[in-house]
């Protein structure tokens, strides 16, 4: 159908950028339970921004490949299987898009 690279290199991005954010979000909450600061981490890793954004993400991903199973269980019309990939392809693109950002922004000085 002529997008699965896009949805493969979408897919491979941000699978790569939620291990990211997680490892971030393990990190910041070590760091607030032994009482270590947080500003200069913060200021080392933006991304952390985007964590509540990244659990989302992926929840909602993840009913939609549930969804997409169940269509293809039902033996639904291509069209309908395909309209939940290319959701799925977008919201991955959109979160991928909003990592990118963070990390090309600069940084302010300390």
């Amino acid at each position: 159908y002529g997008n699965a690279e896009n949805q493969s290199s979408q897919g491979n991005a941000f699978y790569s950028n939620l291990k990211s954010i997680n490892e971030i979000e393990a990190e910041l909450k070590g760091r607030r339970k032994d009482g270590l600061p947080l500003d200069e981490f913060k200021a080392e890793h933006p991304e952390y921004q985007l964590v509540a954004r990244a659990n989302l993400v992926e929840r909602i991903v993840s009913k939609q490949r549930k969804i997409k199973s169940d269509l293809i269980a039902k033996d639904a019309p291509r069209a309908d299987v395909k309209a939940v990939e290319d959701k799925i392809t977008n919201l991955m693109a959109g979160f991928n898009k909003n990592v990118k950002e963070l990390q090309q922004r600069p940084q302010a000085a300390h």
